[in-house]
């Protein structure tokens, strides 16, 4: 970084990419004003701007220079850089008109007052109440709610409040949170000695973080402390090609930025620049990811709950990721109108993907740690609702196992094949009951789909699982599959059986129920006969 400035007040400011100090915060924030300053050469509001400076942008470094006064010059470029739409939304010069993505926009706006923006009235000046957006169209009074905003601090409004912070390019900056999310004073009684200071350069680039970051909203569904929205800040290699590739996410919407958690938020950033052949910009194979959320003993704030570096994540580490993304997608769901009229939109997001995606980051199975999910999500839900947690996410489990191509052939895949063949010769057998008793099918499957996922839940040590999967196995009758590949089995039943148990749960849980709630009499009593057979 370099900095100069003449006797006459004119003077310049170059941030290099790769200097001493700068952190993936600073880098994705330099990236950040690059894409702005590109933004601003044709916007016909950042005229005043252009008259009091200007600015050379390469792939390494941005230089500003202001002709007379620096303050006015940063003050004119804060206000081109961060604006409020009349609707009060976040507007951000980069990356374009917010009405033009109403529910994208809704999301970072959400995610900018969970994070950077948290801290109100010292971060902003709020609306007192939510207001509502019409994101269905003319027809369909179907909306999201937000808090609008009359100001904000990235635009430089209130910073004469505080001593020194006024920026004008020249004079070190003494850092909060809205400029370092997580960074703060590490003892009141000495804040003099032990706040965060940067020298101008480094603090321009934090100012313009927000826009190079990628914002995701997290929809967790387990108990304990969960994150809600995670900030992921690329690998920057160049300033110009990631002010293109950045726009990946611009074009995608709201439903691109919906996750089950922070693992996922890294893995969809890495598998979509892989995706694009964007290496040339960003280090595809690796990112930071933070996230923050609410915690117990913190309810008035959100809390930075997560923050992990991801590298080396290579093109066939993602491959499941992949595969659960394309199958499992995030759902918007209207709610009931209100008094009003109006339908609240929210997203109801697959969970499975950031198991996955977990998973590709520690370098370990796809499915590791099924079973210990299936049965958190269990636990949070309410009545009714626990006998069919992942149920909707039957049909892409089901992909994944079997059109994917996750699954590769060896025991694994010989472990779920025969648990889905006892299965289906299981339901035969229920058909006929059903048949013969007329008692509903669907009360039949509902009953033995939960005990036998009980069953398997339960096990606590490879005997219990062995005795189990016999059981399930002996009372489905002989399968010619499965006693050819026992014993490739057998060290997947011992030294490896908490991944035996999580691969029973999920062939059970990625099994097609049947599209009526009977079964065929004729095809019940051919099952049954295999089984007597």
């Amino acid at each position: 970084m370099k900095m100069a400035r003449t006797a006459g007040g004119s003077g310049s400011l170059t941030v290099r990419l790769f200097a001493p100090g700068m952190t993936a915060l600073h880098r994705v924030g330099l990236a950040g004003l690059a894409m702005t300053l590109q933004a601003l050469e044709s916007d016909g509001t950042a005229e005043r701007l252009r008259a009091l400076g200007d600015w050379e942008t390469d792939d390494q470094e941005v230089t500003l220079r202001w002709h007379e006064d620096g303050g006015a010059f940063f003050a004119a470029l804060l206000a081109a850089s961060f604006r409020l739409a009349d609707n009060g939304l976040i507007w951000f010069a980069a990356l374009g008109d917010p009405l033009d993505a109403p529910q994208a926009s809704v999301t970072l706006h959400g995610a900018m007052l969970s994070t950077f923006l948290q801290h109100a009235p010292t971060t902003r000046d709020s609306a007192k109440a939510q207001v509502s957006l019409n994101v269905g169209g003319e027809e369909a009074a179907v909306v999201v709610r937000y808090l609008p905003l009359r100001a904000y601090k990235h635009q430089g409004v209130g910073w004469g409040k505080r001593s020194g912070l006024r920026f004008d390019g020249v004079t070190p900056v003494e850092l909060a949170g809205w400029l370092y999310p997580g960074g703060v004073v590490r003892h009141n009684q000495a804040a003099s000695d032990t706040a965060l200071r940067e020298p101008p350069e480094r603090v321009l680039a934090l100012l313009y973080a927000p826009v190079g970051a990628i914002f995701f909203q997290v929809r967790r569904r387990v108990a304990g402390v969960r994150p809600e929205y995670s900030i992921v800040l690329p690998e920057v290699r160049g300033l110009l090609d990631y002010a293109q590739d950045r726009k990946v996410f611009l074009r995608g919407g709201a439903a691109q930025l919906q996750v089950s958690g922070a693992a996922e938020a890294a893995a969809r950033v890495l598998s979509e620049f892989q995706a694009q052949d964007l290496l040339r910009a960003v280090g595809a194979d690796r990112c930071t990811v933070i996230a923050f959320g609410t915690v117990p003993w913190s309810k008035q704030q959100k809390t930075r709950v997560q923050i992990f570096e991801v590298r080396n994540l290579e093109r066939a580490q993602l491959r499941a990721y992949r595969a659960a993304s394309q199958v499992l997608k995030p759902e918007e769901v209207a709610g009931e109108p209100d008094a009003h009229g109006q339908r609240p939109l929210w997203w109801s997001v697959p969970q499975t993907p950031d198991l996955v995606a977990e998973n590709a980051i520690r370098g370990t199975p796809w499915w590791r740690g099924f079973a210990v999910m299936w049965q958190k999500l269990r636990d949070e839900a309410q009545g009714a609702q626990k006998a069919r947690v992942l149920r909707w996410e039957q049909e892409g489990l089901a992909k994944m196992v079997h059109e994917a191509g996750v699954l590769t052939d060896g025991p694994e895949a010989t472990l779920v094949r025969a648990c889905q063949e006892a299965w289906r010769r299981r339901l035969g057998q229920l058909g006929q009951r059903a048949s013969e008793t007329g008692t509903p099918f669907g009360r039949l499957y509902e009953r033995e789909y939960e005990r036998v996922r009980i069953s398997f839940a339960r096990c606590k040590n490879a005997a219990m699982l062995r005795q189990t999967l016999t059981d399930f196995w002996a009372r489905a009758g002989a399968q010619p599959a499965l006693q050819e590949g026992w014993p490739a089995l057998l060290p997947l039943l011992a030294g490896r059986w908490q991944e035996a148990r999580d691969l029973a749960l999920l062939a059970l849980a990625s099994y097609r129920r049947p599209d009526s709630e009977r079964i065929d009499a004729v095809n019940a009593a051919v099952d049954v006969q295999e089984v007597q057979g």
